[in-house]
């Protein structure tokens, strides 16, 4: 099922693009969560990163996006922060990830992580800093799986707080850490 859904991720990034229908960013006033939705923050390094990313659910340790078909290709701003208005209490996976020659590009080298999906739950009410996440290019095919796509992931809480002070004032005093894990995808 997700090959299917990386095949159709990856025409709706391509289309997205030409079409400039990409997810819209976050507007700076962007009100605090309610009860029933939340925000996640991913800081993007470099920020010619864009990342697609699903809805769905994790089972048996497997994340499955099931036959939800919504997809959403998000890049960060020019600062490398991604600001998402998501649905509360939703689990999310990182499907499918795209290196581009430039920012606003659609040409680069993609990654899709197979075995090793990034999910994330965003839990209702709440502003939650994921992680950063970094790619950079790689010749060695042997060891990483994708077109030379080397991935990292750190944490930074302080700055993705200094960032949200700056771009989210509303937001930024409801910053908290959030959690991410590695699951199988189907």
């Amino acid at each position: 099922m997700i090959a299917i859904v990386r095949k159709f991720g990856l025409a709706c990034a391509l289309l997205a693009g030409l079409a400039g229908c990409a997810a819209p960013p976050l507007p700076s006033t962007a009100a605090p969560p309610s009860a029933d939705d939340a925000y996640y923050v991913i800081a993007l390094k470099p920020n010619t990163i864009n990342l697609d990313i699903f809805e769905g659910t994790v089972k048996d340790g497997v994340f499955s996006t099931g036959f939800k078909w919504v997809d959403h290709w998000y890049s960060s701003d020019d600062n490398g922060f991604l600001v998402v208005k998501a649905r509360g209490g939703a689990t999310y996976g990182v499907v499918m990830i795209a290196l581009t020659f430039s920012r606003g590009s659609i040409f680069g080298q993609s990654y899709t992580p197979n075995a090793r999906t990034m999910v994330f739950d965003v839990p209702a009410g709440k502003v939650v800093y994921i992680t950063d996440v970094g790619f950079s290019p790689s010749t060695d095919r042997g060891r990483y799986p994708g077109p030379g796509l080397v991935p990292s992931y750190r944490q930074n809480f302080a700055a993705a707080q200094a960032y949200m002070r700056e771009h989210y004032p509303l937001l930024a005093g409801k910053l908290e850490q959030g959690s991410f894990r590695f699951v199988p995808g189907t």
